[in-house]
C-alpha cells in the first residue's frame, strides 16, 4: 500500500494536480477518475495486499479491495496541505484503515430539527436508538463525526432557514458491515422510525411538533468520501401550537411507539384501514401550507377510514364518535352535534360551498375535531394490539354502542374508561 501511495504521490505531481480535489472523493461513482491509478504497477499488490487484512473479506469483501486502496489513496491525497508524500499521515490513515477493520458495525445516524417542540430535558431517550436532545454543536459533533463547521452547514442552516428549535430528533442504528453495505450511506429504515416516532408524540398530546430537513451521517474511523444521499426534505418555517415534553412521559411515547412498529407489520384487511387512518392524522401535521380547511378535511377522513363507514357519513360518524368518546349521555349529546357541524363545514369546503360565520369558527376551532381523532386512533390502536378488530366488530359496531355494558367494555379495551 505504501508504494501505491508513493506512486499516486508521483502522477499527481506530475500532472500537477492539487491534492485537495481529492477531499471527500469517492471512488465508487466515478470510473474515468479512477483509471489513471488503476494503471499504476502498484495497484494491483496494493488490493491483494488488504485482502490478507484479518476481516478484510468479511467487512469489506474481497472483491471491493482495489475499491478499498483507492479511497485510501484519496483519503490520504485529501489530507495533504501540499503535493508531497508525509509519511506521518500515511501511518495514520493506515491506522484508521485498521482500526475500522476492527469495528464489526457500521453506526447509522439520522438527525433533524424539531419545530414547535421544547423541553426542559436535555435527553430524552425513546429506545431502539431513538432520542430527542438538545442542539449542542460539541455532544452532536461527536456523535456525528463532523466537524463545528459541517454542523453549522447543515442543521445549523435548516435552522436558520426556518426549522426554529432547541433539540433535535436523532435516529440511531448499527449494522453489521459487509461487502453490500460498505458504502451505504444511511439505513434504509431511519425514515420509518422518525415517522413513526413523531406520530407516537402527535398521539400523545397536542401540538404542532414537526421536523425540518433530515440529514443522514455515518462516524467511522476511515472515510469512504461523502458517498450517497446526505439529507432529505426541505427546510420551512412553520409556526404552531408549542408541544411539551417531559421526561416523565418518556415511556409514554416509548410505549406508542412499539405499538405502532407492531401496527405497521400487520396486514389484516381491518387494520389496513386504521393504517390509513393514521396516514390522514399524520397529514395534519405534514401539510406544506398550515390550513385550517385542510386539517378539518384530513381528520374527517381519518374518522371515516377508522369507523370503515361508505354511506350515511355526516350521521354515523357523529353517532359512533360520540358513542365511544362520551363517558355520559350529556357528553355525548354535545359531541355528536359538534361531530354533525365538523361534518356541515367540511362538507362546505370540498364543495366550494359559501362559508358561514358557524363553518368559519369551525376551522378556527379545528383542534377540538383533532383531539377525538387523536383519542379514537389511540382507541383503536389498543384494539387491533388485542386482536379486536375485524368484521364482525365493524357489523355489530353500532348496536354495541345501544348495550351500555358491551360500550363499556370496548370503551376499557381502548383505555377510554
Amino acid at each position: 500500500m505504501l508504494a501505491f501511495c508513493k506512486d499516486a504521490m508521483q502522477f499527481i505531481q506530475q500532472e500537477a494536480i492539487d491534492p485537495q480535489l481529492f477531499r471527500g472523493l469517492t471512488p465508487f461513482n466515478d470510473t474515468a477518475r479512477n483509471e489513471p491509478f488503476e494503471n499504476l504497477t502498484t495497484y494491483a499488490p496494493a488490493a491483494a495486499e488488504l485482502n490478507k487484512l484479518s476481516q478484510f473479506e468479511i467487512q469489506f469483501g474481497r472483491e471491493r479491495a482495489g475499491q478499498v486502496a483507492l479511497q485510501f489513496v484519496f483519503t490520504l491525497l485529501g489530507s495533504l496541505e501540499k503535493p508531497s508524500f508525509d509519511s506521518k499521515l500515511f501511518e495514520e490513515t493506515w491506522d484508521s484503515l485498521l482500526q475500522e477493520l476492527n469495528t464489526p458495525e457500521w453506526t447509522y445516524v439520522a438527525i433533524c430539527n424539531l419545530t414547535n417542540f421544547t423541553s426542559e430535558d436535555s435527553l430524552l431517550e425513546l429506545g431502539d436508538g431513538i432520542s430527542i436532545r438538545s442542539r449542542s454543536y460539541i455532544d452532536l459533533g461527536k456523535l456525528l463525526g463532523w466537524s463545528r463547521e459541517r454542523i453549522a452547514m447543515t442543521l445549523g442552516k435548516d435552522w436558520s432557514e426556518g426549522s426554529h428549535g432547541s433539540h433535535v430528533l436523532m435516529i440511531k442504528t448499527e449494522l453489521s458491515k459487509n461487502a453490500d453495505n460498505l458504502v451505504l450511506a444511511n439505513d434504509i429504515d431511519a425514515y420509518t422510525k422518525l415517522s413513526r416516532t413523531l406520530l407516537a408524540l402527535r398521539l400523545l398530546k397536542p401540538g404542532l411538533i414537526r421536523h425540518g430537513k433530515i440529514f443522514f451521517a455515518r462516524p467511522a474511523y476511515f472515510s469512504f468520501g461523502d458517498i450517497g444521499i446526505t439529507s432529505s426534505g426541505y427546510s420551512m418555517w412553520r409556526p404552531g401550537a408549542e408541544y411539551v415534553l417531559h421526561n416523565s412521559e418518556v415511556s409514554a411515547v416509548r410505549e406508542l411507539n412499539e405499538t405502532l412498529a407492531k401496527i405497521g407489520e400487520n396486514t389484516d384487511k381491518y387494520v389496513r384501514s386504521l393504517k390509513l387512518a393514521l396516514r390522514s392524522f399524520t397529514s395534519i401535521y405534514e401539510r406544506h401550507v398550515y390550513q385550517g380547511e385542510d386539517q378539518l378535511v384530513d381528520a374527517i377522513t381519518a374518522i371515516e377510514a377508522l369507523l370503515r363507514i361508505d354511506f350515511e357519513l355526516s350521521f354515523k360518524s357523529a353517532f359512533r364518535v360520540a358513542g365511544i368518546l362520551a363517558a355520559n349521555d350529556d357528553e355525548r349529546v354535545i359531541i355528536f352535534d359538534e361531530m354533525r357541524g365538523y361534518y356541515d363545514s367540511r362538507s362546505k369546503v370540498v364543495h366550494g360551498g359559501e362559508l358561514e360565520p358557524k363553518h368559519l369558527e369551525h376551522l378556527r376551532d379545528h383542534e377540538l375535531l383533532v383531539a377525538y381523532v387523536r383519542r379514537l386512533l389511540i382507541g383503536f390502536v389498543r384494539l387491533a394490539i388485542r386482536g379486536e378488530l375485524s368484521k364482525e366488530f365493524y357489523k355489530t359496531l353500532d348496536g354495541t354502542l345501544q348495550h351500555s355494558e358491551r360500550r363499556n367494555i370496548i370503551r376499557s379495551y381502548m383505555g377510554l374508561s
